[in-house]
């Protein structure tokens, strides 16, 4: 049962987004979505490297520090080996210790916020050992 409901939610998501892309077609003149890239430089223009730094009020200071060392030394790894340019954009909350936030812009790293509220897990109560 559950191979056939995934079958089917992918052949209907699949299904929705050709009926989407055709639609942007229609209403494009040459026949591209209006939004779509001209070339492959402008392609790249349009992509990143985005990661996620969780920086709630509630988590201590180290570890959001610890965090972001994580997430400059993978900015730094990205950089030396890829061969496209590409900005590095960190996913984080407006929370985030402002000291973080300086070495992180320092570095030449885009910073964009969003709110974490949606994402939070909540453990029903006796099942807290499991995420030990």
């Amino acid at each position: 049962f559950e191979t056939d409901f995934l079958r089917d939610f992918q052949a209907e998501l699949e299904h929705s987004l050709v009926l989407q892309a055709k639609e942007r077609a229609d209403n494009s003149e040459e026949g591209l979505p209006r939004d779509a890239p001209r070339s492959s430089e402008e392609a790249e223009l349009r992509e990143a490297w985005v990661c996620t730094l969780f920086a709630g009020s509630e988590l201590p200071w180290s570890q959001v520090a610890l965090h972001a060392e994580l997430v400059r030394t993978l900015a730094w790894s990205i950089r030396n080996t890829s061969r496209h340019h590409r900005p590095f954009v960190v996913l984080t909350e407006a929370s985030i210790p402002h000291d973080i936030r300086d070495e992180l812009l320092a570095e030449g790293l885009l910073i964009e916020y969003f709110d974490a509220t949606p994402l939070l897990m909540s453990v029903p109560k006796g099942y807290e050992w499991k995420l030990s």
